[in-house]
C-alpha cells in the first residue's frame, strides 16, 4: 500500500493545484483506459492476458485518481 499512498497524495496534490488541468487529465486517462479494454476485446488468445494486465492496472489507477482528493484526506486523518 505504501506505493498506492505515495501515488494518492502526489495526484491529490495535483488535483488540487489545478482542478481544471486535473480534469482534462482524467479525461485523457478515461480515454487511454477505454483504448485498453478495446484491445483486450479484440485480442487474439495469445495476449489476452497481457491486456488483461494493462487493463486493470489502468482501471486501479483511473478509480485512484477520480478518488484521491478524499483518499488523501483519509490518509491524513481528515
Amino acid at each position: 500500500m505504501l506505493a498506492d499512498e505515495a501515488l494518492i497524495l502526489a495526484a491529490a496534490d495535483l488535483a488540487k493545484s489545478s482542478p481544471a488541468n486535473w480534469t482534462k487529465f482524467l479525461a485523457g486517462m478515461a480515454v487511454r483506459s477505454e483504448h485498453v479494454r478495446e484491445l483486450l476485446v479484440n485480442s487474439p488468445n495469445g495476449t489476452v492476458q497481457e491486456h488483461q494486465g494493462h487493463a486493470r492496472e489502468l482501471a486501479h489507477l483511473l478509480k485512484t485518481f477520480h478518488s484521491c482528493v478524499q483518499l488523501a484526506d483519509k490518509l491524513k486523518g481528515k
